[in-house]
């Protein structure tokens, strides 16, 4: 489904929105998180994933009759070492380290959502592209080959992806499965056991096992 392409733009760019700080938390996680906010690294590594994809925002040409080049470009793009480079899967790891010690109160024994979700988003973004990257056995994109198994349409789905505040929405990622490109348990078998559906958990599989700090997360 080329118009999976989209729902990738719309998740990266709800994903990596400004979120604002919940105020009922402590010091030390509050202030990681403005830190977080303002850090200069992750700013070019979310705009570098961003920008790879601003060609399919929701109501952009491209979105609305997406084309095989089109897609094909941008996904290059995407999935380019250049975007790899500027998005290093060890600035990730080391501030999800950082975010969990500073917020293990929140993450674990008084839970807040809206850190969660924060944890979420920086835990899942990485192998989500990756994900999003991955190609079967004849070259092609993985992501070109989604089907949406929840009745929606793309268009409906990047509508509610991000709430009114710009905040991602979760329930959404997690309903349609959005991180695994739409897969379902209760798909046929020719679906399920291919190529596609073992590169796309392996991405998550691999992220995890090297995870230096594994909290579980809500989606």
């Amino acid at each position: 489904m080329l118009r999976s392409l989209a729902i990738v733009s719309v998740a990266t760019t709800a994903a990596l929105a400004a979120l604002t700080i919940p105020s009922d938390i402590s010091s030390g996680c509050s202030s990681f998180l403005t830190d977080l906010n303002t850090n200069s690294s992750f700013t070019t590594c979310f705009s570098s994933l961003s920008s790879a994809t601003s060609d399919f925002t929701p109501g952009s040409a491209a979105a609305t009759s997406p084309s095989s080049a089109k897609v094909g470009s941008t996904l290059s793009t995407f999935c380019s070492s250049q975007v790899a480079a500027s998005c290093p899967e060890s600035l990730i790891r080391s501030k999800l380290t950082d975010f969990y010690t500073a917020c293990t109160t929140e993450l674990t024994s008084n839970i807040n959502d809206d850190v969660l979700s924060v944890y979420d988003i920086f835990y899942t973004i990485l192998p989500f592209r990756t994900a999003s990257c991955a190609q079967d056995d004849s070259g092609n994109y993985c992501a070109t080959q989604a089907k949406i198994s929840s009745g929606q349409t793309a268009s409906q789905i990047q509508q509610v992806l991000a709430d009114s505040s710009s905040s991602p929405n979760l329930d959404t990622f997690a309903s349609n499965n959005i991180p695994f490109l739409f897969l379902e348990p209760s798909e046929a078998s020719s679906d399920l056991c291919n190529v596609c559906t073992r590169n796309v958990l392996t991405a998550y599989l691999n992220f995890d096992s090297q995870a230096e700090s594994i909290l579980p997360t809500a989606s």
